[in-house]
């Protein structure tokens, strides 16, 4: 499915050997040894990753030094490698403010690339306790299959190219960050993270939020992002359903939300199972009773392959 090759200007990447469609799953990873985030500010950190790494059989280590070394301040090259690859445990159940606990070391996980319209997911799967990577777009044979190292994809270009230099130590030449003039992408960019986060519409009527969600998904397509931050958008709006009691758009909106988790995460994804409730019980979510201005009921749901139910899922928006 994939080899690990040279890329022009970047080093070693994975690239694709065959078609892989989205919402594959292209490989899962454990992890070499895992750190406590905390302990990165400890000064003892340089000697506990030698003292990791050193644990290591030989053919893992031959491996881990060969990573790239990037990280610019102490002499130990086995921590240098770790602070210029490691990987934080995401998992997508998480709140989003929220850091992980944990990092971890992964051989092929540090092969992936940086793309700020990246082509695969990277994830924690706390049932597997594996990193996984699913493809988030359709990829060629010979593209390469990138992530992004951002924890946001929505700032302007200038600030992901500051934070990239600044924390990864390289300048970002992705199709993204290498337009001439990035002023639309940026907008675009700009005006899908008051979506995303909510910004938008705050203190405006649930219609009104509900439209901004929907012009969100014209964005999303328009810059290229619609792999990422379309399950963020369907929770929004089913969280607003359910305040107004349309448990049938619930019930509509959490079948799209899982639809999208299961490309990016995978169907085993604890995220995608604290969705799936909603389905069938759209009555169980906390903000359901909160008005009955919409009030419909759960087996008023349409099917998303039915006639019409673009139309009938976003009536509610302006």
């Amino acid at each position: 499915m994939y080899e690990i090759s040279v890329v022009p200007g970047t080093g070693l990447g994975l690239i694709a050997t065959s078609a892989i469609p989205r919402g594959t799953l292209i490989f899962t990873e454990s992890p070499l040894f895992l750190l406590s985030l905390a302990s990165l500010a400890d000064e003892t950190a340089p000697d506990m990753v030698e003292q990791l790494v050193n644990g290591l059989t030989e053919e893992d280590q031959r491996a881990y030094f060969s990573l790239q070394l990037r990280f610019i301040g102490e002499d130990m090259p086995a921590y240098r490698i770790f602070r210029t690859n490691y990987k934080m445990l995401h998992a997508p159940e998480r709140p989003v403010p929220h850091l992980p606990e944990f990092i971890g070391m992964f051989l092929v996980c540090a092969r992936l690339n940086h793309s700020c319209s990246p082509s695969a997911c990277l994830s924690w799967n706390t049932t597997l306790s594996q990193q996984v990577v699913y493809a988030i777009k359709d990829i060629q044979p010979g593209e390469e299959i990138t992530t992004t190292y951002l924890g946001s994809l929505l700032a302007p270009r200038d600030v992901r190219q500051r934070f990239l230099r600044q924390l990864h130590y390289f300048t970002c030449l992705c199709e993204a960050c290498s337009v001439p003039d990035c002023s639309s992408s940026d907008a675009r960019r700009f005006a899908l993270g008051t979506c995303n986060d909510g910004s938008a519409a705050v203190h405006q009527p649930p219609a009104v939020q509900m439209g901004y969600i929907k012009r969100a998904f014209s964005l999303l397509r328009e810059e290229g992002l619609g792999g990422l931050l379309p399950q963020n958008l369907y929770l929004q709006a089913l969280g607003i359903c359910a305040a107004q009691g349309d448990l049938a758009r619930v019930s509509a909106f959490a079948v799209l939300a899982i639809d999208a988790m299961t490309i990016c995460h995978g169907a085993d994804s604890v995220a995608v199972m604290n969705i799936r409730p909603y389905v069938s019980h759209p009555e169980t979510h906390t903000q359901v009773g909160q008005s009955r201005a919409w009030r419909t009921r759960a087996q008023d749901t349409k099917q998303k392959e039915s006639p019409g139910f673009e139309q009938w899922l976003w009536r509610r928006a302006e």
